[in-house]
């Protein structure tokens, strides 16, 4: 199982060159209509992926339970289908929902803003200032969305394997070049790797899904790391009661692991660790 993930800046190539590199190595492409298809399915409804999907929350939608029940629908229908094989995964968060996966590789295509102006003006035969309040606002989005969701700056670049800029290649051309990087990365020994690290990571979602949409646990921005046998707990509550019943459901739920809890619990405005 081979994984590249592509974060693009709006407006640059960089959707035709996720097309045609899945197309040239024969890989299945997880776009925006192919996610958004898999979290409708999973239960999400539609006025919640109109307000989180892709965008930076407002300040009220941030505080809200949605939003992280939002990132659980995204993470599971990424690592559901990412799970069928080789893939290409376009934007959403995906260099960093699969961050640790030996057989991924990520790569972050870029381009100057002047010609992506452009090339939004001419692909909706808009005017220029209209194509600049797009491109602004979508950047705008872009950088807060991950931010928001993950605590990451796209500027930062040690967070991908390989950056490319778009307005400097031709299509085959950057194809090419991700192609030939993948497959340097990518062997054998490293897709075997990548299946048990997924798989890893989908008990984990599985985990905190089973908790939220189950059992109605209230923890906020809840995670699961599994780590052999031991499932940790991280998240926020203001009820360590709310705690406690997660560390005991999963004691019944999953008793061949040890279940520890490194979730904060918040009272009288103080946090401390349960």
């Amino acid at each position: 199982m081979a994984i590249i993930t592509v974060s693009r800046q709006f407006g640059s190539k960089g959707d035709d060159i996720c097309e045609a590199l899945a197309r040239k190595l024969g890989y299945k492409l997880v776009d925006r209509k192919v996610l958004r298809k898999r979290i409708l399915e999973l239960g999400c409804s539609e006025e919640m992926m109109r307000k989180f999907d892709g965008m930076k929350p407002g300040f009220w939608a941030s505080l809200s339970r949605y939003k992280d029940e939002y990132l659980y629908y995204l993470r599971t229908a990424m690592m559901s289908e990412v799970s069928s094989g080789n893939c290409v995964v376009v934007g959403r968060g995906s260099f960093l929902i699969l961050k640790g996966i030996e057989s991924c590789v990520s790569v972050r295509i870029v381009e100057e803003r002047r010609s992506r102006i452009e090339r939004i003006a001419k692909l909706f035969e808009s005017d220029l200032k209209e194509a600049e309040k797009a491109v602004k606002q979508a950047d705008w989005h872009q950088l807060g969305f991950h931010k928001s969701y993950f605590n990451a700056h796209l500027s930062d670049f040690f967070l991908y394997d390989m950056t490319l800029n778009s307005g400097k290649t031709d299509i085959d051309s950057a194809v090419d070049a991700i192609a030939a990087y993948a497959a340097a990365q990518i062997n054998e020994e490293r897709e075997r790797n990548g299946e048990e690290q997924l798989n890893v990571l989908t008990l984990a979602q599985n985990i905190v899904n089973m908790l939220i949409f189950t059992y109605s646990i209230e923890i906020d921005n809840l995670r699961a790391d599994v780590d052999g046998n031991v499932v940790t707990l991280r998240g926020v509550s203001s009820l360590s009661a709310s705690v406690q019943r997660a560390i005991d459901i999963l004691s019944l739920e999953l008793p061949d692991f040890k279940i520890v809890s490194k979730v904060n619990v918040v009272q009288d405005s103080m946090r401390k660790s349960f």
